[in-house]
């Protein structure tokens, strides 16, 4: 099974406080963040950070962080590990601006702005892996391994408590998200040729069905 989920790590701003600002508000649940989730939930790990969890993807884009960042360092990451292609995002941004950010596709990295210093051990690691293994795209555990080593959340060894969210009717945040595109690898062109002949079975199509309902209406004509 496939997982499309995102989250955003605040440090200094208190759980109510964010809730109030993004106009959340609990629903009285709670289980571990992948299950709490429904929408959102939040919790709080050993390292200081209160992590907002949600069951997309997409947070992690500049839109969403902006009046969070007011109010200190904002990290959010994105992931999807379907099979075919994982993929991967996570940005810190502070007073609306980006510091940092990395975006993994499949084996395929790129970063810009200057990268916090647990970043160099873990790409270390995970290229000689890769290394030996081109086949398995080991860079996607770049943003997991690295919000493990920030936050100390990961979402995948977490067992921290998340209580559960939802919107509230008045949350102007949630209404207007910008879900993130994530790239991926172009799809294969499609072939002229074959949009020709879908087009020709098509057109025959029809005119098979309109010669058919032709000749019913003489059949019953001529009754």
């Amino acid at each position: 099974m496939s997982v499309h989920d995102s989250w955003i790590a605040v440090r200094d701003l208190p759980a109510e406080a964010l809730l109030d600002l993004l106009g959340l508000e609990e629903t009285g649940e709670e289980d571990v963040a992948a299950c709490a989730a429904d929408p959102y939930a939040w919790g709080r790990t050993e390292a200081g950070w209160t992590i907002l969890y949600a069951n997309f993807n997409g947070l992690a884009h500049p839109d969403n962080l902006g009046a969070l960042s007011r109010h200190g360092t904002v990290i959010a990451c994105d992931y999807q590990d379907q099979v075919d292609t994982p993929s991967g995002s996570m940005i810190a941004v502070r007073n609306g601006k980006t510091l940092w950010k990395i975006d993994v596709v499949g084996d395929l990295l790129e970063t810009e702005g200057k990268l916090p210093p647990a970043f160099g051990p873990i790409h270390d690691r995970l290229k000689a892996l890769q290394d030996v293994d081109p086949d398995s795209p080991y860079f996607w555990d770049i943003p997991i391994d690295l919000g493990r080593e920030l936050c100390g959340f990961s979402p995948f060894e977490s067992e921290v408590r998340f209580r559960s969210l939802r919107p509230r009717k008045n949350s102007i945040w949630h209404g207007s998200l910008t879900l993130g595109d994530h790239r991926s690898y172009p799809e294969p062109p499609t072939s002229s040729s074959n949009d020709v002949l879908w087009d020709l079975g098509q057109y025959a199509l029809w005119w098979v069905l309109g010669l058919g309902a032709f000749f019913t209406l003489l059949h019953f004509a001529d009754r």
